[in-house]
């Protein structure tokens, strides 16, 4: 017997709302995707952005709007700081991100970039460093099951790892060992930004799994 799990299929447009009753967003979400022109409003009322959305491409940018309404787009490019992380700055050209960083402390640390980061030797050498360090926990052997834990880090200029953190934990054991698995992780190749060296945030999902 084949089990059968429907899924949702419909198009409308929609207004998305602040708590305090304010327009956040309107535009037509189609099976649950953004599609076509969407405009985003600050809660003040004055209008934040204006995006098109276009399944499997990146979403363009309009326009980018100030808090006080100057346009910070300039033949579709330019740099803005979306209203939800004062810390992340958005770097557009030709109305497609093509940057995006975080400033902590004196550090800039790059989510997006022209070129990101590479393990030497590719995924293969990767995973068999990883391997090579972890342990499956006995949680997982015992029930035969899978776990995945997904841990963030930083892979600075030098091709060092380090910050490493979990943004999706599965239990203690296994969020330790991931952890552990991730920290022997050093051999990159630095991500790249217009032709420079820069520090980048990599996150990893790491997946244990019964014999």
């Amino acid at each position: 017997m084949h089990s059968y799990e429907p899924k949702l299929q419909f198009e409308a447009s929609v207004k998305l709302y602040y708590p305090s009753g304010k327009v956040r967003e309107q535009g037509i979400i189609k099976n649950e995707d953004r599609v076509g022109f969407h405009r985003y409003w600050y809660e003040s009322g004055q209008l934040q952005k204006e995006v098109i959305y276009t399944p499997g491409a990146k979403e363009k940018y309009i326009q980018f709007y100030s808090a006080e309404g100057k346009p910070l787009l300039t033949n579709s490019t330019g740099e803005f700081q979306e209203i939800d992380n004062s810390n992340t700055t958005v770097e557009v050209r030709d109305s497609v991100v093509v940057a995006v960083y975080v400033r902590e402390g004196s550090d800039v640390i790059y989510l997006v970039v022209d070129q990101p980061a590479e393990y030497k030797g590719g995924l293969p050498a990767m995973y068999r460093q990883l391997s090579s360090s972890l342990r499956v926990p006995k949680e997982i052997r015992q029930s035969r099951s899978i776990a995945r834990v997904y841990v963030k880090f930083v892979v600075d200029e030098s091709g060092k790892s380090s910050r490493h953190e979990i943004i999706k934990g599965f239990s203690p054991a296994c969020d330790a060992e991931a952890l552990k698995g991730t920290k022997t992780l050093n051999k990159w190749k630095p991500a790249r930004h217009k032709g420079k060296v820069v520090k980048s945030s990599f996150v990893l999902p790491v997946v244990f799994r019964s014999e």
